[in-house]
């Protein structure tokens, strides 16, 4: 089995192996969120790799691949299956290669930029997010490893903010290429915010069409903690949520017993909650997890992914406290009125 590892990574040992692929030769976004796996990530870099040899590109010039980004960005307006032809053959030609991989388990990135040798670069990229947005923005940012940094490290890519110098450049560089800062200013000061202002300027900078700004997207995410991703790094998460989950059904279940059949409203918020704990504790207890898929964003922002069952939870505790307050204001309407004639005297005319 080691020697086929081996023969995979095309190298002749296991110290070979972590001269090539250890982290030590990976310049990674120092995040405490990068929990990426160092075998399967090495793996993925080495899929990449593979992929990249397949591909006869020209030497590279770096005056060609400015020029082919400014034709690439104006791909941004395409489909991305309409898009990928012209947009590897241009990268092809400029003399690097475009890898398109699929995310393996454990492998929690958006990209990697590296060289294969002097003369041919590597932007890989993982389409992990499954949105143009993510995807056109994780190229510009691994182009920007490209040109600004290094021939010597991997450079390996998530989502997350980070503050080292080099990320800082290459998201300010990636930005400004795909939305130049001085315009975007000039738009914000002169402009609302308003969707037909949105679709102008889009197509002023012949970027992202406005159709694919979408207010949901649906993404595969997997979350060992609770709802919207919190406590993901719990210490023994899968027993403790598992176990509140199930402490939750069974006062879910021990109140519909005890209330009436006229609370409705409560039953029905209830029966949601139930719901969704049940939808969410089955697949920690099966899977250690939580599978994820609806995301949102409003405004530039992006609300936590979430499922159905996150969403039953949510509307049966709003439904819950809205029953609350409303029975309180009933409780306080029925208090007893004033005896009548309180105050007044009884004299006899």
């Amino acid at each position: 089995a080691v020697s086929k590892l081996l023969s995979f990574f095309r190298v002749g040992s296991v110290e070979a192996w972590r001269l090539k692929y250890g982290s030590a030769n990976v310049a990674y976004r120092h995040s405490p969120s990068f929990k990426s796996d160092e075998a399967a990530l090495a793996t993925w870099l080495r899929l990449g790799e593979l992929e990249a040899e397949g591909q006869a590109c020209a030497d590279y010039d770096e005056t060609n691949f400015k020029h082919a980004l400014r034709e690439i960005r104006g791909l941004t307006r395409v489909p991305i299956e309409e898009a990928l032809l012209r947009w590897r053959q241009l990268c092809n030609q400029s003399g690097v290669a475009l890898a398109l991989v699929r995310p393996l388990p454990k492998v929690a990135l958006s990209g990697a930029a590296w060289w294969l040798s002097p003369r041919k670069a590597v932007i890989q990229l993982s389409a992990r997010h499954k949105s143009d947005d993510h995807l056109w923005f994780s190229f510009f940012h691994e182009a920007a490893h490209i040109l600004l940094h290094s021939k010597k490290n991997v450079f390996v890519d998530d989502t997350t903010p980070d503050k080292s110098k080099l990320e800082d450049e290459a998201n300010e560089w990636a930005s400004n290429m795909l939305v130049p800062r001085r315009r975007w200013q000039r738009f914000a000061e002169r402009w609302p915010r308003s969707r037909r202002a949105i679709q102008a300027f889009a197509d002023y900078l012949r970027n992202l069409n406005w159709r694919q700004l979408r207010l949901h997207n649906l993404r595969l995410s997997e979350n060992t903690g609770v709802a919207f991703g919190m406590l993901q790094n719990l210490p023994g998460g899968r027993v403790i949520l598992s176990a509140v989950g199930l402490f939750a059904l069974v006062l879910v279940f021990y109140y519909l017993r005890q209330t009436g059949l006229r609370r409705t409203h409560m039953h029905l918020a209830l029966g949601l909650v139930a719901g969704g704990a049940v939808g969410n504790l089955i697949d920690r207890i099966v899977f250690g997890k939580v599978t994820d898929f609806i995301v949102w964003h409003y405004h530039g922002h992006e609300w936590p992914a979430f499922n159905i069952a996150d969403a039953a939870l949510v509307v049966g505790i709003g439904i819950m406290a809205l029953e609350i307050l409303l029975e309180k204001r009933r409780h306080a309407d029925r208090s007893p009125a004033e005896p009548a004639g309180e105050g007044q005297s009884h004299h006899k005319g």
